[in-house]
Parts: C-alpha cells; sequence; structure tokens
C-alpha cells in the first residue's frame, strides 16, 4: 500500500477526447409547442363533447320524447321581450 501510495504514474489514461455538440439534443421546443397544442385542443375538444354528453338538461320537448317514455300534457310558450 505504501509503495502504490508514492508512485507518480497513474493507470489512467484518456482513450478519446470529449467533442462538445453542435446544437442540444433536448429540449426540442417546437417539437414539444407542436405536441402540446394539437393534444391540448383535442383533449379540449373531448371534455366539451363529454360535458354536453352528460348534460342531461331538458332543453325542448324533443328531449322529453328521447328521455323516456312519458306523455307531454302541456307546453309553455316563449314569451318574446322587446
Amino acid at each position: 500500500m505504501r509503495l502504490e501510495g508514492q508512485l507518480d504514474q497513474s493507470s489512467i489514461a484518456i482513450l478519446n477526447p470529449a467533442i462538445a455538440p453542435l446544437y442540444p439534443a433536448r429540449p426540442r421546443i417546437a417539437l414539444n409547442l407542436i405536441i402540446a397544442l394539437v393534444l391540448g385542443s383535442f383533449l379540449g375538444v373531448g371534455a366539451a363533447l363529454a360535458v354536453e354528453l352528460f348534460d342531461r338538461r331538458v332543453r325542448s320537448r324533443e328531449d322529453l320524447e328521447v328521455a323516456g317514455d312519458t306523455i307531454l300534457l302541456a307546453t309553455i310558450p316563449r314569451l318574446l321581450t322587446a
């Protein structure tokens, strides 16, 4: 152990020097923005459609007819306000 500590030579050698890359590998900002816009649009449209699909409000006479076998007794006319 003492003899190895006194040696001036090391057993380390540089095989190939490191070369800095010309351009960064990541992050790819343009590609990430395009993917975010496309996926965000699809998810936004999908969420809006899902909200509308699960919205069970009755807005017209046809909605009642589609909802089930119910008999419509009367309708309230729409009042026009000027």
